[in-house]
């Protein structure tokens, strides 16, 4: 089962909106420009958001995960046979699994790289159970997106929808 999920982004003039399995917890910290999300789900799914200005030059996707994932792909758990990269205008995605670790850990995991408005975003998405990742990677990325917060306007209230 899946909820739209709406993200905060706190000193960020933009949310995120996604459809997500249910979360029973959630807990969000701004630090400096910097943000963080996390939620945690039934059967072991949990979701995690980093926002944070770039580290190098560059305002593609592209950009991000090339900084990001080299750094990432030096964990020793990740089987990286089971590596794959799916580069779309909306993001870079990399899934991947764990190998050598206690069943009832994340197993299966998904980063989203994405740049928008100034800034890079790490979404990671695990879960253990099995047979679902590729579902419930499928929703989220279909899903993704990035809106701008209400404004008011001469007493009229305007939504804005950010591209993704």
């Amino acid at each position: 089962m899946s909820d739209e999920l709406a993200i905060p982004v706190l000193g960020h003039p933009w949310f995120v909106t996604v459809d997500l399995p249910s979360l029973e917890i959630v807990q969000g910290r701004r630090q400096g420009e910097s943000y963080q999300f996390q939620g945690v789900g039934q059967d072991g799914f949990t979701v995690s958001l980093f926002v944070e200005p770039p580290a190098t030059p560059g305002e593609r996707h592209e950009d991000c995960y090339s900084h990001y994932w080299p750094k990432m792909r030096r964990n020793p758990l990740i089987d990286l046979e089971s590596v794959a990269v799916d580069k779309t205008d909306q993001f870079v995605k990399v899934s991947y699994e764990y190998k050598g670790i206690a069943e009832e850990l994340p197993i299966h995991h998904f980063n989203y790289y994405i740049a928008h408005q100034g800034s890079w975003i790490d979404i990671h998405l695990s879960m253990t159970t099995e047979g679902i990742q590729n579902r419930v990677a499928e929703t989220f990325s279909k899903s993704l997106q990035f809106r701008g917060l209400v404004k008011a306007t001469d007493g009229a209230r305007n939504t804005e929808k950010v591209e993704k």
